[in-house]
């Protein structure tokens, strides 16, 4: 920075910068609202709920060291009713060589209600009345 002319400054800046450009490179690791993963929902008027990524997320990497990015998903394989939409199931963490890279939160698509008298009787009343046609 205490170099003695602007033109010697901008060079060196310069040179930085395309060393940055050249040798690192973003990697998108996901973005918000993609499907991670389709999960079972038990005691809801729905047997099934996608989960999504909740943020985007992203980083910085040498370039060449994109393939060697792991990711471990943590969300069971089953979830219980209710389930409220943005709800937080699990995780998904982005690693590189045992370092963890990024974290994403996995949430639930939409609102599953729990099945309870009302919705039972009201599920078999339709049942009933398809097959009556």
């Amino acid at each position: 920075m205490k170099a003695p002319t602007g033109a010697i400054r901008f060079n060196e800046a310069k040179k930085l910068l395309d060393y940055g450009f050249s040798n690192y490179g973003y990697k998108k690791l996901g973005n918000r609202g993609d499907t991670v993963k389709t999960v079972l929902v038990e005691k809801g008027v729905e047997n099934s709920t996608e989960l999504l990524f909740e943020n985007e997320a992203g980083v910085l990497i040498k370039k060449g060291q994109e393939k060697s990015i792991s990711q471990e998903i943590n969300v069971p394989d089953r979830i219980s009713a209710p389930i409220t939409p943005g709800q937080v199931v699990g995780e998904v963490v982005f690693k590189l060589e045992n370092q963890e890279l990024a974290k994403i939160n996995i949430i639930a698509k939409k609102e599953i209600k729990k099945v309870g008298f009302f919705n039972n009787s009201s599920f078999m009343f339709e049942k009933w009345f398809n097959l009556m046609r």
